[in-house]
């Protein structure tokens, strides 16, 4: 069904609406009328801007954990590529331009996706210079550094960026923040657990599945 013409407040309120965010008038009426079901910004195209700002500056990770088990401190973990692939999300947006000039506003914005994660270790343990003795630096005088990288990670940024609503451009696009998924994190925490319980059994400090499935089936139980 059609939709009805606009009444005479409609119109004016449309105009306005147009004129402050850049909007052709008829994009206006459609927001004004669905209650904002038309997009503000253009959120899609902040995928390849996000992608090249990681690329050509790199990005420092919150409390990184590598996917293989770590005994010493990962000293820094830098976010080398990045591809977004999850959900953009808007937070707040501030419109900071003159009455007179172009609407521009300030927004902040969460994104999610994947990305490699370069990570480095200038103090391993003795573990570690085992594990890692094909990267580990100066390991046969004592000492010891080690870097190394993780692919594929699933990560959330936090963006601010500015928004030009006539010309529908992004500028001043600066990632805030930069943190693993707790998704990710959990799936990392279980493959330590797992990697621990293995290193115990290699010592013999706990027993061997083998030793485990015999005695549950001395008990009549199962794993």
């Amino acid at each position: 069904m059609a939709h009805r013409n606009p009444n005479k407040n409609e119109r004016a309120a449309a105009r306005d609406y147009a004129a402050q965010h850049g909007l052709s008038y008829q994009q206006a009426l459609e927001r004004i009328r669905s209650g904002g079901s038309v997009p503000l910004f253009r959120v899609e195209d902040l995928r390849e801007i996000v992608a090249a700002q990681v690329a050509r500056h790199g990005v420092a990770m919150d409390e990184f954990t590598p996917y293989e088990l770590v005994e010493g401190d990962v000293e820094e973990a830098v976010l080398s590529a990045f591809r977004l692939n999850g959900p953009i999300e808007v937070g707040a947006a501030e419109l900071i331009s003159a009455p007179a000039d172009p609407p521009r506003y300030s927004v902040e914005l969460r994104v999610h996706g994947e990305g490699d994660v370069d990570w480095n270790v200038s103090a391993p343990s003795g573990g570690d210079l085992a594990a890692f003795a094909s990267v580990v630096e100066n390991a046969e005088h004592g000492g010891g550094f080690f870097q190394s990288w993780d692919s594929a990670v699933g990560v959330t940024l936090e963006l601010t960026a500015e928004y030009r609503a006539d010309a529908r451009t992004w500028s001043d696009v600066t990632v805030e923040y930069a943190s693993v998924l707790a998704s990710e994190a959990e799936r990392r925490a279980r493959h330590h657990e797992e990697a621990e319980r293995r290193r115990l059994q290699a010592l013999g400090l706990e027993p061997s599945d083998g030793e485990i499935d015999a005695l549950l089936d001395e008990l009549g139980g199962t794993r």
